[in-house]
């Protein structure tokens, strides 16, 4: 077997990470990795930050504020500098499709062999098209033709066209399976380890056309949940609660 040698910011995360576990990894995502090797920069974009918010909170409107906010610029622009180089030299690039299409670091970057589409069914079509344009050999899209299309405000027909779709329903994908038709670059992935065959039914039936099959050691695997108190034996239950007073509260 070969070994593959994975060295810091080869594998890149670019732009704001919302998840923790990322930002806690300093060599994944592009802004850690950059304030990494300038932490000059870094411990300077702090302390005008540290300065900016005491006056705020002294409420001292002051020429000292501008002039920090006009500094903290310039550096955010040195640290965005930083980070399209750290793109331009990384093997695998992660970052959201909103990003990647007003963002010239990536967009602007011509090496993207292969461009990986994951939740394509939230992507606007012309977004979908554009990852599409940005691979020089292969574009791969993920998602579930059956789940909730894109969302926009407006209603006119070319955004009922191109807003309002998702890039199955826009390749009839969404219809044609259900009539045994397979889009030729279709792979349909329709074999679920996630829920209890009993629940796989029901969703099976009412939104996937009988088209999903389960995992053979799926039910086992979920039996230490479906055998615990108070349903022991039920993977699915349905409880009539329109008799009682039922608050939702968080």
């Amino acid at each position: 077997q070969r070994k593959i040698i994975v060295r810091k910011g080869d594998l890149l995360r670019y732009g704001y990470a919302r998840m923790k576990e990322l930002n806690n990894i300093p060599a994944l995502t592009s802004f850690n990795l950059a304030m990494e090797n300038f932490p000059e920069l870094n411990s300077r974009k702090m302390k005008l930050e540290s300065e900016k918010a005491s006056l705020k909170s002294r409420r001292i409107g002051d020429s000292r504020i501008f002039e920090i906010e006009k500094e903290l610029r310039e550096i955010r622009q040195q640290i965005r500098s930083y980070e399209g180089n750290l793109v331009e030299k990384a093997k695998i690039v992660g970052t959201t499709i909103s990003k990647a299409v007003v963002d010239a670091v990536v967009y602007k970057k011509s090496s993207f062999d292969i461009v990986i589409l994951d939740e394509a069914s939230m992507v606007y079509i012309p977004q979908a098209c554009f990852a599409a344009g940005l691979a020089k050999k292969h574009f791969i899209c993920f998602g579930d033709f059956r789940q909730l299309t894109p969302i926009a405000q407006s209603e006119t027909p070319i955004v009922e066209r191109w807003l309002l779709q998702d890039i199955y329903e826009h390749l009839n994908i969404s219809t044609d399976i259900d009539k045994e038709k397979y889009h030729p670059w279709l792979v349909l992935l329709n074999e679920q380890r996630r829920m209890h065959p009993k629940i796989s039914w029901f969703v099976n039936s009412k939104v996937y056309n009988m088209n999903l099959c389960d995992h053979p050691k799926v039910e086992a695997k979920l039996k230490t949940i479906t055998e615990k108190f108070p349903f022991a034996g039920h993977a699915i239950s349905m409880i009539d609660l329109i008799s009682t007073c039922n608050v939702c509260s968080k």
